[in-house]
């Protein structure tokens, strides 16, 4: 019996790095194609889940506890993993386990710091540089402050309204649900493996930051009168949602 994972678990059990061997030696033996998307599966919310605990660890030394920066962080670096190990350049039999507990410590603490390093960088692009609309002071609260929410509101519509119908409906119910990856997984309207739910959004997720950017907002913009501003925006979405839930639920 195997124990599953969850990337947004708080813990990984300390025997993870015999079960990533396990699975890693299962994979390249394996030969059916629908028995290695299993693995890979398996292989992809393991090594999330590991990375995430040592980000997390690298983070709270730093002062950085956002646990959605960390786990975007996480992630990101576990793609970078995945992908050599599927081309062959990253073997996990070549490492004892205490050895892989020591790599994957390694390989979160750099991220983390190259991570803060570039988000620094880019700050002070941004301080020398043309000032954003980001960068504008904020105006007093009123019919101002609530044109600005709904026009981020507006914008942050526009940019997901780029995502595919599934990408956008997982981008949802995360971002305004707080959804955890394998209940998205299982909506009647996604239905994809956690794992792919979760390269869903990571690319969803910087797609629409990126577009955001580029119209002059910062995340750090979407505060509480926004947020509501973009709940309003979604209406339909939420529509959507609910009556996939209300759907499943009679079923």
């Amino acid at each position: 019996m195997h124990t599953e994972f969850r990337p947004h678990s708080s813990e990984v059990p300390s025997s993870w790095p015999e079960h990533l061997l396990r699975l890693a030696a299962q994979w390249r033996e394996a030969t059916d194609g629908r028995q290695r998307e299993r693995l890979r599966e398996r292989i992809w919310v393991l090594v999330v889940g590991a990375l995430a605990m040592n980000v997390r660890r690298q983070a709270a030394q730093r002062a950085k506890a956002d646990p959605e920066w960390a786990y975007d962080v996480s992630v990101k670096k576990a793609l970078e993993i995945l992908g050599a190990f599927a081309r062959g350049d990253w073997e996990p039999g070549d490492y004892a386990p205490a050895q892989l507990q020591k790599y994957f410590a390694l390989l979160a603490r750099n991220a983390v710091i190259d991570t803060l390093r570039s988000g620094s960088q880019r700050q002070r692009e941004r301080e020398v540089g043309d000032a954003p609309l980001a960068a504008v002071p904020t105006p007093t609260p009123g019919a101002e402050q609530q044109v600005t929410h709904l026009r981020l509101a507006e914008s942050v519509a526009a940019c997901a309204a780029g995502l595919t119908r599934r990408a956008r409906l997982v981008w949802f119910l995360r971002v305004f649900c707080d959804l955890p990856t394998v209940r998205i997984a299982c909506h009647p309207a996604v239905r994809m493996q956690p794992g792919a739910v979760d390269m869903s959004l990571t690319r969803s997720r910087r797609a629409v930051q990126d577009c955001l950017e580029k119209r002059g907002f910062e995340p750090a913009d979407v505060g509480s009168g926004a947020f509501i501003a973009c709940w309003e925006v979604f209406r339909e979405d939420s529509r959507l949602m609910r009556e996939s839930f209300e759907g499943e639920e009679r079923e």
